[in-house]
C-alpha cells in the first residue's frame, strides 16, 4: 500500500505560549501570587508593582520607607534642575551644582493629569548626619506651600508660592545622603501651617499627616557626598 506524506500547514500547528500552559494547570495565579508576597517582603506593596518607573526608584533607593511610607498610585518625576543640570533619580550631584535653589517645573505635571488646585513642596534629608547614624534626621532643606498647578515654568517656587523654610543647601557630614523632593496636593488653599521650629529632627510623614497631605504625588531626589564639588 502506498504511504502518502502530505505537508503540514504550519498555520494549523501553534504552540501554547508558556503562560497558557501555566493557566492550564492553574499555576499563574499561584506565581501571581508568589510575586506579590516577595514583593511585600521587600518592603514593595502589591498595589506598587503596576506603578510608574519613578515609584519604583524610590522604592530600590528606599526612600520608601526610610523618608515617606506610600506614594500615590500615579506617582510622577519632579521635572527639577539646578541651573541647567536636570535632577534625575538617584544620580551623584557636586556641591557646587547645589549651592543654588533648584527649580521646580509644576507646570509639566499638567500633562500627566488635572489638578487645578495648589501644591506644598519638601525637600528632606534622611541620612544625617550620616547614612549610618540618621541620628538628626530628617533635615528639612526647603518648604514651600501654595504653589499653583499652573505657575509659570519661568518662575521660581519661592516666589510663585509661600516659603515655610528657605532653601539650605546640601552639606552632607558623612558619607553620600539622600536629598529627595516631594510634591503635595493641597486639599485647600491658603494653607499656612507654622514654619518649622527646628531644621533636625523633622518628620515628612508625620508634618503631612498633621494637615492632611495625602501621600505625595510627584518627586524626585539625588545623592551628595561630603567632599565632592
Amino acid at each position: 500500500m502506498e504511504v502518502v506524506l502530505r505537508p503540514v500547514n504550519k498555520r494549523t500547528v501553534s504552540r501554547p505560549s508558556p503562560l497558557r500552559l501555566l493557566n492550564k494547570v492553574h499555576l499563574l495565579p499561584f506565581l501571581t501570587v508568589v510575586v506579590i508576597l516577595f514583593a511585600s517582603s521587600q518592603g514593595v506593596s502589591g498595589r506598587s508593582l503596576l506603578w510608574t518607573k519613578a515609584a519604583h526608584l524610590f522604592y530600590a533607593a528606599r526612600i520608601v520607607p526610610d523618608v515617606i511610607p506610600a506614594l500615590a498610585p500615579n506617582f510622577k518625576n519632579l521635572p527639577v534642575a539646578f541651573n541647567r543640570t536636570k535632577v534625575f533619580d538617584g544620580e551623584h550631584l557636586g556641591l557646587n551644582t547645589t549651592k543654588v535653589e533648584p527649580h521646580v517645573d509644576v507646570d509639566k505635571l499638567e500633562k500627566y493629569k488635572s489638578f487645578h488646585g495648589y501644591y506644598t513642596l519638601a525637600m528632606v534629608d534622611p541620612d544625617a548626619p550620616g547614612p549610618q547614624n540618621r541620628s538628626f534626621a530628617q533635615v528639612i532643606h526647603w518648604l514651600v506651600t501654595d504653589i499653583p498647578y499652573n505657575l509659570p515654568k519661568s518662575e521660581a517656587i519661592s516666589s510663585g508660592g509661600t516659603v515655610l523654610a528657605s532653601y539650605l543647601l546640601p552639606t552632607p557630614f558623612i558619607g553620600t545622603h539622600r536629598y529627595t523632593l516631594l510634591l503635595f496636593e493641597q486639599p485647600t488653599a491658603p494653607f499656612l501651617p507654622p514654619p518649622p521650629t527646628s531644621r533636625i529632627l523633622f518628620n515628612i510623614t508625620t508634618w503631612a499627616k498633621k494637615y492632611n497631605l495625602g501621600d505625595p504625588v510627584a518627586g524626585v531626589f539625588f545623592r551628595a557626598t561630603k567632599g565632592e564639588y
